[in-house]
C-alpha cells in the first residue's frame, strides 16, 4: 500500500480464509494511526461472500446498531467510501467495494452484476476494502468519536490514489 505524502505505511500480514485473502496493515499520518484490511475474491464469486466479507470487517460482531453513509468529498461528490458507526460497543470505520475494476454499491444491481459474472467470469477480482481509526474502542467518550471520524474522512479523501490502489489489488484475475 503506497500511501501520500505525510503518511507512512507499516509491513503488511497476509491471512486468509477458503477462497478470501486478506492483507492487513497500519497507516500512520501525523498523530492518527489507522488499520487498513483488503481482502480479495474469486473473480467468480457472488454477492454473497463478498458481502459477509465486508460487514465481517467492517462492524463490531455485537453491535447493537450500525448507521451507514456516503463519504463525500470536496463539493459534495460522492467517493468509493462509506462511513460505518455502530454503537453498543462504539466503533467507526469507512469500507468500499471494488467489482470489475470499479467502485459499487451495494444492492440488488451489485447482487446481479455479480450473478452473472460467477457464470461468465470477469478479468477482475472482487475487492473490499476496510480502513477503521486505532483506538481503545472501550475508552472511546462521544468527542473521540467525533474526532476519530473526522480524522478518519480527512484520511481518506487526502489519498485518492487509495481507491484507485484497491480497484488494481483485484488485478487482472486467473
Amino acid at each position: 500500500l503506497v500511501t501520500g505524502q505525510g503518511c507512512v505505511s507499516g509491513p503488511p500480514s497476509e491471512s486468509g480464509s477458503p477462497g478470501i485473502r486478506r492483507v492487513s496493515t497500519q497507516v500512520v499520518c501525523g498523530l492518527s494511526m489507522f488499520d487498513v484490511t483488503v481482502a480479495t475474491f474469486p473473480a467468480r464469486s457472488t454477492a454473497g461472500p463478498v458481502v459477509a466479507e465486508r460487514r465481517r470487517l467492517s462492524r463490531p460482531p455485537t453491535a447493537e446498531e450500525t448507521v451507514e453513509s456516503p463519504l463525500t468529498g470536496p463539493g459534495g461528490d460522492r467517493t468509493a467510501w462509506r462511513m460505518i458507526r455502530s454503537s453498543e460497543p462504539t466503533d467507526v470505520a469507512a469500507a468500499g467495494v471494488w467489482v470489475d475494476g470499479e467502485p459499487i454499491g451495494l444492492g440488488m444491481g451489485m447482487r446481479m452484476h455479480m450473478a452473472q459474472t460467477s457464470l461468465t467470469g470477469s478479468r477482475f477480482s472482487p475487492v473490499v476494502v476496510v480502513v477503521r481509526p486505532v483506538a481503545d474502542w472501550r475508552n472511546v467518550t462521544p468527542e473521540m468519536r467525533r474526532r476519530l471520524e473526522q480524522n478518519l474522512a480527512e484520511f481518506l479523501l487526502s489519498q485518492p490514489d487509495l481507491a484507485t490502489q484497491a480497484a488494481r489489488m483485484g488485478g487482472l484475475s486467473n
